[in-house]
């Protein structure tokens, strides 16, 4: 290998002349003049592209934390309370010191691996992934990131967001309930009767209930529009009445317990975000028109209510179709 332009050796070390960063001469720490040279284009680099620079500076603590502030200028408590757990296992693997530069595709795979090991779910690992995807393009955006992130997630982690489908089917809920103390029932059926969140569930006190309207007052903190009154109907005020003598509601993990009850007896998971999409489903496939459901579940967007809450069946969308045209035909 020829030795470039500017590099000498002094005392067994390579040195650059004139650092194309400092301007001055520089010891590349290095031994063999290959990696005199590897040094010499990565030097070049930093001095050439100012966004390849700025990640060799920034560090992933950093640019986490502006993007959490920036998140909470903007979103809810709940989406502030979604990114930190998650953040959390980004520092903790990459280094709250890793620079920008040093996520590549080969440590998003070491990442990716090692979360496997833990015993991470899949699911889970695609929602660092988002978290992680966030932090970058804003940092992008500032010109302090040069990857492609097109290329930096492997196959199956996708930016796209690929909504749960699992609701409880009512083959499965006697299954459940069989299952389940009365107190921890009464949290099913809260959140059927009402499609209450599950911090809803845990505010919820009895002067919230009016029983001469027949309305719940739910507090939540996710959205202002989240906070809402919700009217019990006929097809569900049995869960209601199931739920009302056990307020307050108990059951700290239900998150965690909830689906692995399930796994235990036989049925497929459910989580209590699974419950609310019950609640919608049931109510649409009764033939419910969305927008009216969406009061109920606290939706703003119909878009997300139709991908996300409402697993339908077609038989059942026909019906709710067909009943429809057929309830106006008859005003005619």
């Amino acid at each position: 290998m020829s030795k470039p332009r500017g590099i000498y050796k002094r005392g067994g070390i390579y040195w650059l002349r004139t650092d194309p960063v400092a301007g001055r001469p520089i010891s590349t720490k290095s031994k063999t003049l290959k990696g005199a040279t590897e040094f010499l284009a990565e030097r070049e680099q930093l001095a050439n592209n100012p966004a390849y620079a700025a990640s060799h500076a920034a560090t992933l603590k950093d640019w986490v934390g502006k993007m959490l502030t920036e998140k909470g200028h903007t979103r809810s408590e709940g989406t502030l309370r979604f990114y930190g757990p998650k953040v959390g296992h980004l520092l903790r693997l990459f280094g709250e010191d890793a620079s920008l530069s040093s996520i590549t595709p080969g440590s998003v795979d070491a990442y990716l691996a090692r979360r496997r090991d833990e015993g991470a779910h899949h699911y889970t690992i695609s929602k660092e992934f988002t978290a992680l995807r966030q932090v970058l393009k804003m940092a992008k955006r500032a010109r302090a990131y040069s990857e492609d992130l097109t290329t930096l997630f492997p196959l199956g982690f996708g930016h796209g967001y690929e909504p749960r489908e699992a609701i409880l089917l009512p083959e499965h809920e006697a299954t459940l309930r069989a299952n389940l103390e009365a107190p921890r029932w009464a949290c099913v059926a809260f959140i059927l009767a009402t499609s209450a969140r599950l911090g809803e569930l845990q505010r919820a006190t009895k002067p919230d209930w009016d029983e001469a309207r027949a309305l719940f007052a739910l507090h939540g903190t996710k959205t202002e529009k989240s906070r809402r009154v919700v009217p019990i109907l006929s097809v569900t005020r049995g869960y209601l009445d199931e739920a009302l003598p056990h307020l307050p509601f108990a059951w700290p993990k239900m998150t965690q317990q909830l689906p692995l009850l399930c796994e235990r007896i036989g049925i497929p998971r459910v989580t209590p975000n699974d419950l609310r999409r019950t609640c919608a489903t049931r109510l649409i496939e009764a033939g419910a028109d969305p927008y009216l459901v969406a009061k109920i579940t606290g939706h703003v967007d119909l878009k997300m209510l139709r991908e996300v809450y409402d697993r339908s069946s077609p038989e059942k969308v026909r019906a709710a179709i067909e009943a429809q045209i057929a309830s106006e035909g008859s005003k005619q």
